[in-house]
């Protein structure tokens, strides 16, 4: 007998390479940082359509997404845009910043012709937030007041805007104010009330109300001592963007708003806190 040994068992095939997909459309990190230096941060893959980014930031933000115009750097990024096309590295950043108000009066500039002057305007609440506006110096404020309204999702109606301790009209510009770059217009609450509120006899009393959330944030709103305090409550709430029903409001001294309430009725004066709380749900 021959004293070979037993042939060595065949090699499994190896398996067949896989096109690994992420190699071919990696993840990246971007930024998006806005004007007030706030950044929000998202993942995405290498040929994802940058539009999904946009409406996304937007949507968080509560922006309107043809209010805001995105940058890399400093030009322009459009919706079909991909990290791909643009050559986006991990980390890289994309500036948010709003856009020119006054569309339409927009006018193309003509050889020889004065360049519009645009100025940056900051428009402050009550709360200290900032929202920044660039507009030419003859823009109407109008448009300026209208889109802070919008985005913030606030009645018109409930609020007013002053410049200089001076409240604004729907024709005034920066040119006819005399604005400069970076001038400040404050909002306030509404004062609440009008001519249904006046009792025949004594001047109703002008009083200033502060209503204060769980969190210590507080809203002033100046009112008649003879106004229902239904309307500043439903002013409240659509200041904070909340149902009526989801909150319920007490005074000081433990008194609940009802309907009907003045701050005469409640014995609150001028300064007086009425105190918002949450509605809890359920029960018994």
């Amino acid at each position: 007998m021959s004293n070979h040994g037993s042939p060595r068992p065949a090699e499994p095939p190896e398996p067949e390479a896989k096109p690994d997909v992420n190699s071919e459309n990696p993840v990246l990190n971007i930024k998006v940082k806005d004007q007030m230096e706030a950044e929000k941060f998202f993942k995405i893959k290498q040929k994802t359509k940058l539009g999904k980014v946009f409406d996304a930031y937007c949507d968080r933000n509560a922006l309107q997404r043809t209010a805001v115009r995105f940058l890399l750097d400093g030009q322009r990024i459009q919706d079909t845009d991909t990290p791909d096309n643009l050559q986006m590295e991990d980390g890289d950043m994309v500036d948010a910043v709003l856009e020119q108000i006054g569309g339409a009066d927009i006018e193309e500039t003509k050889p020889g012709a004065e360049v519009p002057v645009h100025i940056n305007i900051k428009v402050k609440d009550q709360a200290g937030r900032e929202v920044l506006f660039k507009i030419k110096k003859s823009t109407l404020l109008k448009k300026v007041m209208s889109a802070f309204c919008e985005r913030q999702e606030v009645d018109p109606k409930a609020v007013r805007f002053l410049y200089d301790g001076t409240r604004l009209q729907d024709n005034d510009t920066p040119e006819g104010l005399e604005m400069e770059d970076e001038d400040c217009i404050e909002v306030f609450a509404e004062q609440l009330g009008g001519a249904a509120d006046d009792i025949a006899g004594a001047e109703p009393q002008r009083l200033m109300i502060i209503v204060k959330d769980t969190h210590g944030e507080t809203v002033q709103f100046r009112c008649k001592n003879t106004t229902i305090l239904d309307k500043l409550t439903k002013a409240y709430c659509d200041q904070r963007n909340r149902q009526p029903g989801m909150l319920k409001f007490y005074t000081q001294d433990g008194k609940r708003l009802t309907p009907g309430a003045t701050p005469e009725s409640l014995d609150l004066e001028d300064g007086g806190v009425i105190d918002a709380f949450e509605e809890q749900l359920g029960g018994r």
